[in-house]
């Protein structure tokens, strides 16, 4: 039998959200800060004429830009973060263990929760596909 105040069952719960929330992967307790990924390419200079410095087309590339406002309207100090390389490492709600795909990359391992398969590369003559897929997400 449940004895206190109504604040007090209120509380508690809370209290287990917050406790679930801070060991469910997503390492809010560090900023959500990546633990594990270093991205291969140095940032882009838009005001600069094209991208002399990339490392790897097929991978992702920080811009540089001398004033950067997030999306919550707050502004960033230097090159903005890559998010989300390692959120398949966040307990799911809705996902079984089957769903999971375990990835090594750079010495790490990485979940990839219902992998659709590889992007296309541009690395491997597959321009014309990697133009149609980003033309979707615009």
């Amino acid at each position: 039998m449940l004895t206190g105040s109504a604040a007090a069952l209120g509380n508690a719960i809370a209290a287990c959200y917050i406790d679930y929330g801070l060991a469910d992967g997503a390492n809010e307790a560090n900023g959500y800060a990546n633990r594990a990924y270093v991205p291969v390419n140095p940032p882009i200079a838009p005001h600069l004429p094209g991208n002399p410095n990339i490392v790897d087309i097929d991978r992702w590339q920080s811009i540089s830009l001398p004033q950067f406002i997030d999306q919550a309207g707050n502004p960033i100090n230097g090159n903005p973060e890559f998010l989300g390389p390692e959120w398949g490492e966040v307990a799911p709600f809705a996902l079984s263990e089957s769903d999971r795909e375990r990835r090594s990359r750079d010495g790490h391992e990485y979940s990839i929760w219902l992998d659709p398969g590889p992007p296309p590369r541009v690395a491997d003559g597959r321009f014309d596909d990697y133009q149609w897929n980003f033309s979707l997400v615009a």
